[in-house]
């Protein structure tokens, strides 16, 4: 028996608290247990006393400590997850099309639709695999998804009633910049089975408004809020995307205050923060107001206190996250309105980087880039494999590290590297204030 090496052990207001990666694990802990975590021998010397017995197996459940090598079971995991073949993921842009102008957004804005030769192959595909599955994730993505509902809901119904037929789960969900999904959209969508929905607002209302206008230079904010307010009945849950970079960073916490005053940081609406982040090589001249992983570590620090202080919690407890993305699963794609197939969405529209077409027999197309994907594991670079962090990242974002730097950089790591403590701490003081407390391993 060994002390985990993936865990963290720091102190907060006189108490000992160890968090543990592998296991996600989190406990208030003696001085005599810290001290046993210190070394294999020191452990051994606490095991044998009779009196310790009960810690020693908290410990043991917690994964902080551990009688067997932790890579070989990272690997396990991971590879258990990535290669079953119990379900089927699609990401489905109806069409490219976009009624918004983001400033920072360069997909392509195509004003195709998806033709009934591509809704009729996918339906296909999906029959194809019917057989060998328990569960379909379908997930709406463009352009603007809702500017085709009628692929939408065309192809939704064939999707659940191959599902009923054949007892399989379905799962929906849709990610959409909010200006269409009025009530009675939302309604709709509810009746096919889409239950979680992402919307994006980037600050309040005059830097959304400049950030996100429509295409004829209009703002969108106001119909984005009060459509969130009409359809949040209708979902399970809808996620509020607040993109970040240096030309609104400072407007975050109005924002949140004004959503908190909206009654949408709360029940099943919830605001998270992501940064702009440069993803293709289209959209390089926005780099220069990207945050770097170091600063973005801070501000998250920061904003959270901030937003924690104004009785918004938008703390995100650190977790394992072993089944990485979808991106590198075999049965894992994303099509696009002409039937180009991709691994990630990054890439939808450009048809250089598709790794073949839902259409005939042309889905193994670009063979060769399938396999980049499908083979990508982060303990084959010495930098994962090294890391403590590792399995709160699991190598970062697939497509930075096969595509765009081609190899493990610092960018592309967990912001976790650099707050992991003080978020922790965060957490701890908020649950406290609920009335929760952390296993006691004492």
């Amino acid at each position: 028996m060994k002390p985990s090496k993936y865990n963290f052990i720091f102190e907060y207001e006189k108490n000992i608290l160890i968090y543990n990666a592998l296991s996600g694990g989190f406990a208030i802990i003696e001085p005599e247990v810290k001290k046993a975590l210190s070394s294999e021998k020191d452990l051994e010397e606490f095991i044998n006393k009779e009196k310790n017995k009960k810690i020693y197996k908290e410990l043991k459940k917690g994964k902080f400590i551990v009688d067997f090598d932790e890579l070989k079971y990272i690997n396990f995991i991971y590879n258990s997850l990535k290669f079953e073949k119990k379900g089927l993921g699609l990401t489905i842009a109806p069409t490219m099309n976009c009624n918004f102008a983001c400033e920072y957004c360069y997909e392509l804005r195509k004003k195709v639709f998806m033709d009934k030769e591509v809704k009729n192959s996918i339906v296909d595909f999906v029959k194809q695999n019917i057989n060998e599955i328990n569960y379909l994730s379908v997930s709406w993505y463009g352009g603007e998804p809702l500017l085709d509902l009628k692929t939408i809901k065309e192809l939704s119904k064939e999707f659940i009633k191959l599902c009923q037929s054949n007892n399989i789960k379905y799962t929906a969900s849709i990610v959409t910049n909010g200006y269409l999904l009025n009530s009675k959209v939302a309604k709709e969508l509810k009746n096919l089975e889409i239950k979680t929905v992402q919307i994006t607002i980037d600050g309040p209302k005059k830097i959304h408004d400049k950030r996100r206008p429509l295409i004829n230079g209009k703002g969108s904010f106001e119909t984005i809020i009060n459509n969130i307010k009409g359809a949040k009945e209708y979902f399970e849950h809808i996620s509020i995307r607040i993109n970040i970079d240096k030309t609104n960073e400072g407007k975050i916490i109005e924002l949140l205050k004004y959503l908190k005053n909206e009654g949408l940081t709360e029940e099943n609406c919830s605001p998270y923060l992501a940064f702009v982040d440069v993803s293709t090589e289209v959209c390089r001249d926005i780099e220069i107001n990207c945050i770097d992983i170091k600063n973005r570590s801070e501000y998250m620090i920061e904003r959270v206190k901030e937003a924690y202080e104004e009785g918004i919690n938008i703390i995100k407890y650190p977790t394992p996250m072993y089944s990485q993305c979808g991106a590198v699963k075999p049965n894992s794609f994303v099509i696009d309105p002409e039937g180009y197939m991709y691994k990630c969405w990054h890439e939808v529209g450009i048809k250089a980087l598709a790794i073949g077409n839902i259409k005939g027999n042309e889905k193994n197309k670009n063979f060769d880039r399938y396999l980049k994907w499908n083979t990508f594991n982060p303990l084959n670079y010495k930098e994962c494999k090294n890391c403590k962090f590792l399995p709160l990242c699991m190598g970062g974002c697939p497509d930075k590290t096969l595509f765009k730097y081609n190899g493990i950089q610092e960018e592309g790591c967990t912001m976790y590297k650099y707050n992991l403590e003080e978020m922790l701490k965060m957490h701890l003081k908020a649950k406290l204030k609920k009335g929760f407390l952390p296993i006691p391993v004492k």
